[in-house]
């Protein structure tokens, strides 16, 4: 804005319309969010809650579709073992019998994929997510924590010996994986 030149619209040019728009909405709320918290960093972490707070019910849904799904499998398990048993060497008569079985019971047997579809719904919002943080002009030079600057690589020292595909000690990648393990135990 500064230089005249409506440079700020040029921003995610490439992507789609929709898709651009969720960047430049995303955009707009880290911008808001920086008004009220004087760190980018902060306001990452702020935004992702916010998102995440946003995308839960369509999580929520999705695992308790999945739940369902996996209940009626668990009831139907017996008879289709016995089903897979009785018509090993015939696959089609086999996959007959299975779709009889499931309409018998009025299961749909692409249940699983329902609960998918709601979760699915969420990913452009992360993707639009990543995006933004990767081509903010605004993250460059930013500072948190022992990060000097968020538009870079979390490097907190060299490696001194040489291992193979690690030069750097990064500490974030570990902490997400230590989060995205307790999480799944939780879960």
């Amino acid at each position: 804005r500064e230089a005249g030149n409506q440079l700020d619209e040029v921003f995610f040019y490439t992507s789609w319309r929709w898709f651009r728009a969720l960047c430049l909405f995303l955009m707009w709320l880290l911008n808001w969010l920086y008004s009220y918290v004087p760190n980018y960093g902060w306001c990452i972490i702020w935004m992702t809650i916010i998102l995440r707070v946003v995308t839960q019910p369509f999580v929520q849904f999705g695992m308790k579709s999945n739940a369902r799904f996996m209940q009626v499998q668990k009831k139907l398990k017996p008879e289709l073992d016995e089903i897979v048993k009785k018509y090993k060497d015939n696959p089609q008569k086999r996959n007959e019998e299975t779709f009889k079985l499931y309409k018998k019971h009025n299961a749909n047997p692409l249940g699983m994929m329902k609960g998918c579809f709601w979760m699915f719904l969420q990913m452009p919002i992360f993707f639009a997510l990543f995006k933004l943080l990767n081509g903010s002009i605004e993250l460059r030079g930013a500072a948190f924590l022992w990060i000097q600057d968020l538009s870079q690589a979390d490097h907190m020292f060299a490696l001194p010996a040489w291992v193979p595909f690690i030069q750097y000690f990064n500490l974030l990648p570990i902490l997400m994986t230590a989060t995205q393990f307790l999480t799944t135990m939780l879960t």
